[in-house]
């Protein structure tokens, strides 16, 4: 299941650098309307997926593997190994959605 749900989670994240560089002044008021209420149910659903993979990464104690005392401590202090494309390779920033603090 790791491996599908990575992989998954990879091809998203392509995915929706795709579509947000699709957006652009062609695209017309009611084609955005349309998309953003699908995005935004998307994000509640990816906000569900954060605060699922948290708790794996809590009850797992994988948050110990990078030395942090905590998994808040692990998600504020970001990681080298984070495959996310971001510049340091930091995680979010140890910003979580709510409802999963």
């Amino acid at each position: 299941m790791f491996e599908s749900t990575g992989t998954g989670v990879a091809q998203l994240h392509e995915d929706a650098v795709a579509l947000a560089a699709g957006v652009d002044v062609n695209v017309s008021g009611a084609e955005a309307d349309e998309a953003l209420a699908e995005v935004l149910a998307a994000g509640r659903q990816l906000d569900l997926l954060t605060c699922r993979l948290i708790e794996r990464v809590d009850r797992s104690g994988q948050f110990a593997v990078d030395g942090a005392a905590s998994t808040t401590a692990f998600s504020a202090a970001g990681s080298t190994n984070a495959p996310n494309g971001s510049p340091n390779g930091s995680r979010s920033g140890g910003h979580w959605p709510i409802g999963c603090r």
